[in-house]
């Protein structure tokens, strides 16, 4: 039984220090592909956006920018980014988004497509959403109103929700399982 232990102890090492202090070229790729971006969300601009203006308010109508992690800017122009039109966001390659907190509507389907977005985070200062662990709700967190896309595994809808807003689950194809309370009626 001792020798086993020992075995066993002396495998775990051996493909724990492979693993780590030995790594794999895929694994050595993945880092050398990693230096050409960055590693922290930027703050889009004026460029990585087109939009409309309406009320004197900036209703964001498609993102034609390249970055992967984006923060959404409280104003463009001077005026504050007031909406995202419902399929803003289509096929984009984003990982991560930040809404700002002058963000008022979010269209139905704003993120189509965004097969690699994981974390959607909202402004804190946000008067009409929220986020928790990445999942988009409104304020008073009865309405989930955007799960990214990219997220895998099982997911757990807060008790409290009583709505699913449309198009939520959308393209979710790699999430296996979704649990809710009866709190949810819609």
């Amino acid at each position: 039984m001792k020798r086993l232990r020992i075995f066993s102890f002396i495998l775990i090492f051996t493909l724990v220090f492979v693993n780590i202090i030995v790594p794999t070229t895929p694994k050595a790729e993945a880092v050398s592909q990693t230096a050409y971006q960055s590693s922290s969300p930027e703050v889009g601009t004026k460029s990585d956006f087109k939009y409309r203006v309406q009320n004197d308010r900036i209703y964001i109508t498609e993102y034609v920018g390249t970055k992967t992690k984006l923060i959404i800017p409280e104003t463009i122009d001077g005026k504050p980014v007031f909406a995202i039109v419902a399929g803003s966001f289509t096929g984009s390659d984003l990982t991560y988004l930040k809404l700002p907190s002058s963000l008022s509507l979010l269209g139905s389907n704003s993120f189509n497509e965004c097969d690699s977005l994981t974390q959607i985070d909202v402004d804190e200062a946000n008067t009409k959403f929220c986020s928790i662990d990445g999942v988009v709700y409104s304020k008073d967190k009865t309405v989930l109103r955007a799960f990214p896309a990219g997220r895998s595994g099982s997911f757990m809808i807060p008790d409290g929700v009583t709505t699913i807003y449309n198009f939520a689950f959308y393209r979710c194809y790699q999430l296996e399982s979704v649990n809710m309370y009866n709190t949810v009626t819609s």
